[in-house]
């Protein structure tokens, strides 16, 4: 599942600037070319409901795919 894991790779290295405009990403960081983490010394891997909700979800559709009603 190449999709998951460029979602993890997007939620963990843009954690440290989640919620920030362009303007400011620029003016604090720069170009970024580093791990931001280690900047502005945060850790790196914290538990993320992006990431195990999107587990849960595809792992509940698993589970249940003879309860989903099917159009036709």
């Amino acid at each position: 599942m190449p999709v998951c894991l460029e979602k993890i790779i997007g939620v963990y290295l843009g954690r440290p600037f989640e919620q920030w405009s362009h303007e400011r990403i620029v003016a604090e960081l720069g170009e970024i070319n580093y791990y931001v983490h280690e900047k502005r010394n945060v850790p790196l891997f914290v538990s993320d409901d992006d990431i195990t909700g999107t587990f849960t979800f595809v792992r509940a559709l698993e589970d249940e795919a003879e309860n989903i009603p099917r159009r036709v």
